[in-house]
């Protein structure tokens, strides 16, 4: 028994060693074999109509809302699949939402990394097989809500950065991909915030220090 608990310990200590992205590969490797098979039987549905009207070269196309949402962002890259792949079948479009779900994951575990590296881990395996999330996983219509989301997530992690510029842009692509980004706007605001109150703080400290020492 000591000799299994041992081998077990070994092998829990090897599988830790190895980097985050052997993790992170494998998982959203899964996630994208899952994806297309179970998803092998949809097609197209309801406001997917509106993308697939759409005209590249008409920039009246790029600029219209659908519904309340702006996705001069989110409007091309489906664009994009349909020009490249056609109509056909629907697992180019499943495979281009598979890839902006890995691309908002990925934000969320950046994020996250500094605090804990298996609470990331888990955060992004999460995100990717979310089943109360169906509709992010299978429509991908849902494209524009999953790219805000990705944006805003990275916009966060530029901003624990204190990149502003970098920050701005991705709150801005975040924004044209849905309505949901501007959520995101007010997080980023207080993540720099938050990072120029503690750089505020140490530098109050380092004074502090000196002024004892003089």
């Amino acid at each position: 028994m000591n000799l299994a608990a041992s081998r077990g310990r070994s092998a829990a200590h090897g599988l830790a060693a190895l980097p985050d992205q052997v993790f992170l590969a494998s998982i959203a490797t899964a996630y994208v074999v899952a994806t297309l098979w179970l998803g092998r039987l949809l097609t197209f549905y309801f406001d997917e109509c509106d993308f697939l009207a759409r005209n590249l070269g008409n920039p009246i196309d790029w600029l219209r809302p659908h519904n309340e949402h702006w996705v001069t962002v989110a409007f091309p890259f489906y664009k994009a699949v349909q020009l490249l792949a056609g109509t056909g079948s629907y697992a180019p479009y499943l495979l281009l939402l598979a890839t902006t779900q890995i691309f908002m994951a990925t934000g969320v575990y950046r994020l996250l990394l500094p605090r804990s590296r298996w609470f990331a881990i888990f955060a992004f395996t999460l995100l990717l097989f979310l089943g109360s999330g169906w509709e992010n996983q299978f429509w991908a219509f849902q494209v524009g809500f999953v790219l805000a989301t990705g944006f805003g997530a990275w916009a966060l992690v530029a901003a624990d950065r204190e990149r502003a510029l970098v920050t701005a842009l991705l709150l801005l692509a975040s924004a044209a991909s849905s309505d949901l980004g501007l959520a995101f706007i007010p997080a980023a605001a207080i993540v720099i915030g938050r990072k120029r109150g503690l750089r505020s703080e140490e530098h109050t400290s380092e004074l502090q220090s000196r002024q004892y020492i003089v």
